[in-house]
């Protein structure tokens, strides 16, 4: 259960890292509308991965981890 949702961790966020880091410093200031919307769609899609990340980790717990399951449920029927 905690390699599932550690890969889906670093696959999620990794591409924000990177864009942080490198892609994003090195494309301010643009000097196209091109570039300008390259930039924008970049950032849209890394800000993406990162809240899919965040929502998708309770799904992870629920598929993958028996304990979580057997716990939320006695939670649920109380």
């Amino acid at each position: 259960m905690l390699m599932t949702v550690s890969w889906c961790f670093l696959f999620l966020n990794l591409p924000s890292c990177i864009y942080f880091i490198g892609v994003g410093e090195q494309t301010w200031p643009t000097e196209t509308l091109q570039d300008l919307l390259n930039n924008h769609i970049a950032y849209d899609i890394v800000n993406l991965l990162y809240y899919i990340n965040n929502a998708i980790n309770f799904f992870l717990y629920c598929l993958t981890g028996t304990k979580f399951r057997r716990v939320l449920l006695g939670i649920l029927t109380r």
